[in-house]
């Protein structure tokens, strides 16, 4: 169904499939193309680019009005990993060694075991699965990504993420994504969180401030009010990636979340993110 109404939408996420080439940036995998009310592609070149601060590509189709007719938004209710769905391995990714050349292997064991960070060989070898669990603890997937030696993302000659949920193939799952880390809220109230966008910056701001929570959005497309409400009533300070202190301030301002300009006064180059700078 289309969403309120509207004769197109974005086409949901359902995997890499349902992502394509960027006719801008020529980044693979990273635009999501509209649809109209029977599922069928507006255009090639109709969609939004993921990278809303490097590339910020964005054409909408002509005349998305209300179609009047009855169209009804069906909520359907979020899906959730399996306990025979959870898979990987304690401490053998690439991200985990990086990191125990910078802290001590205890300090990095404990946050990987807090936010419940696990290893897998499952789609590259040496890889990290972030798993999203919710503030009820439950399991709504993994983000699957590869890191090399050095700590980087590896992106050549395709940026290596994937998803828990796409292994399951017995049953139909509806993914509704929740805040990275956000199974911790309930531990640290009255306590300042920081809102940040990557996971890998969520564990190293953990690691080198354990007295304060670190909540990851997992993506610039994340920063809406219904993925965000577990914040309510909390003291939250966000700190976006260079480049992005004007996307996150309009948008989170509004929810009562203060914007931090730290890496916006960086010497650093955009895109760079608190991780980067608390390493360097």
């Amino acid at each position: 169904m289309i969403s309120d109404g509207y004769k197109y939408q974005l086409e949901p996420y359902k995997g890499q499939r349902t992502r394509y080439t960027c006719p801008r940036c020529g980044k693979k995998n990273n635009f999501a193309r509209y649809v109209d009310i029977d599922g069928n592609y507006v255009g090639d070149d109709v969609g939004r680019c993921n990278s809303e601060v490097s590339c910020a590509y964005h054409k909408p189709p002509d005349g998305n009005g209300v179609v009047s007719g009855g169209f009804v938004h069906v909520e359907l209710e979020p899906s959730y990993l399996r306990n025979k769905d959870l898979i990987g391995e304690k401490y053998n990714d690439s991200l985990f060694k990086f990191l125990c050349t910078k802290f001590k292997i205890e300090e990095v064991k404990a946050v990987y075991d807090k936010y419940r960070v696990m290893s897998t060989d499952v789609k590259w070898s040496n890889s990290t699965i972030f798993y999203q669990i919710d503030n009820r603890g439950r399991f709504r997937t993994g983000k699957i990504i590869q890191y090399g030696d050095n700590g980087k993302r590896i992106k050549v000659p395709y940026s290596r993420i994937y998803w828990v949920h796409n292994l399951i193939n017995d049953i139909e799952f509806n993914l509704s994504q929740c805040l990275f880390g956000e199974h911790l809220i309930p531990s640290y109230s009255g306590k300042k969180i920081y809102l940040v966008e990557s996971e890998k910056t969520c564990i190293i701001g953990s690691l080198f401030y354990p007295e304060s929570l670190f909540i990851a959005t997992g993506g610039l497309s994340n920063l809406n009010p219904k993925r965000l409400e577990v914040l309510k009533w909390n003291n939250v300070e966000a700190i976006p990636d260079k480049g992005g202190y004007v996307i996150w301030k309009t948008k989170l301002e509004p929810l009562g979340i203060t914007v931090n300009k730290v890496m916006e006064e960086a010497d650093c180059p955009d895109g760079s993110d608190l991780a980067d700078l608390l390493i360097d």
